[in-house]
């Protein structure tokens, strides 16, 4: 292991060993830079990194997610309709329906909130 490097006065020709510790350029962040990219990079990690990412994370593509859209969706209508209602007619306070479908709704939109932490996001 024999490697040139230029001296601070320019000579090129001094062979350097990498083994001396004064003359080695490469520094202890570098060697575990290299060791942990290694270690990452080997089918054992990758495959359990896969396995964590799946146990974890919900596929935006699957049924769930899929069905929990259209409730979403539902809720969202309903709020488009009842809340202007609300605020024009106060029906908040003269239907009940009205007060279960608001009470409905912000559970709705709260638990997405929660929900969408966990959802995988594809890596470009």
């Amino acid at each position: 292991n024999v490697a040139r490097f230029s001296t601070p006065s320019g000579d090129a020709s001094a062979p350097v060993r990498s083994g001396d510790a004064t003359s080695s350029p490469v520094t202890k962040k570098g060697r575990f830079d290299a060791k942990r990219d290694e270690l990452q990079s080997s089918p054992l990690v990758a495959k359990m990194n896969q396995e964590a990412e799946n146990h974890w994370t919900i596929s935006p593509d699957s049924t769930f997610m899929v069905l929990w859209s259209a409730v979403g969706l539902a809720a969202l209508a309903t709020d488009l309709v009842l809340q202007p209602l609300d605020i024009a007619f106060d029906i908040g306070t003269h239907v009940a329906l009205a007060e279960q479908a608001d009470l409905i709704t912000t559970a709705v939109f709260s638990f997405d909130i929660l929900l969408q932490f966990v959802v995988h996001v594809p890596s470009a």
